[in-house]
């Protein structure tokens, strides 16, 4: 009768009064199923997931892709599950909707979640999950590092650290590199490349390779 009078005033009413039994689905012995105001008792949904999760990609190179095999399983599934991904950019799915008797089976079901960087540095994004059987979407945390692309080792081809006046001439060449480079000794271009220990003096020199996109050098010694 209050809760009659109460609703008459406040247009609200007290659910435990009206369905006494409610309690025992929120604290009681009937916690692992979902309430049903016809009195009747269903077990709820429920995948093997949950929001806060989260999924990390080793780290990969620039433009490189790399793969991980994500299972999700449910059970009291009736509905299809939709994903999505936050970052189409840098990441991606091998699917958009698993059915709920590929979820609910012994196995579950297994999605391919795809990391491929477009950019240096630290990606992340939220793998989410849909479900008309589930309140509330699942989000998933996806990260994964792009590191720098690792440069070609370059070195000078067939130097010696020491010669001889009566050497032949060397031309000058890198290995590992395709491109065209101006090389120096002691800070004076040599025409051609070619290095001719039989023109110059005793003592130490410094040759030096030069281009756009990188450069070194090294010292060299001639004697008699």
């Amino acid at each position: 009768d209050r809760n009659n009078a109460v609703y008459r005033f406040q247009f609200n009413r007290n659910p435990f009064i009206d369905y006494p039994q409610m309690a025992e689905y929120i604290w009681g012995d009937s916690t692992e199923y979902a309430f049903n105001f016809d009195g009747g008792a269903l077990y709820s949904p429920t995948i093997n997931v949950k929001s806060g999760d989260v999924v990390t990609f080793e780290s990969v190179k620039n433009n490189e892709l790399t793969t991980i095999q994500y299972n999700i399983k449910g059970s009291n599934i009736y509905s299809p599950l939709k994903l999505t991904v936050s970052d189409t950019e840098n990441f991606g799915l091998s699917t958009s909707a698993i059915s709920a008797t590929d979820v609910t089976s012994d196995r579950g079901a297994v999605v391919e979640l795809m990391y491929h960087p477009q950019s240096q540095g630290l990606h992340k994004a939220l793998l989410i999950i849909e479900c008309d059987d589930i309140p509330d979407n699942v989000e998933v945390v996806m990260q994964g590092a792009c590191m720098p692309q690792y440069p070609t080792f370059v070195m000078i081809d067939g130097m010696k650290c020491t010669y001889s006046q009566n050497d032949d001439d060397v031309l000058l060449k890198l290995r590992n590199c395709t491109e065209p480079v101006t090389w120096y000794i002691n800070g004076q271009e040599i025409e051609g490349n070619i290095f001719s220990p039989s023109a110059m003096d005793e003592g130490e020199y410094t040759i030096m390779f030069k281009n756009s996109n990188l450069h070194g050098e090294v010292r060299v010694k001639i004697t008699q």
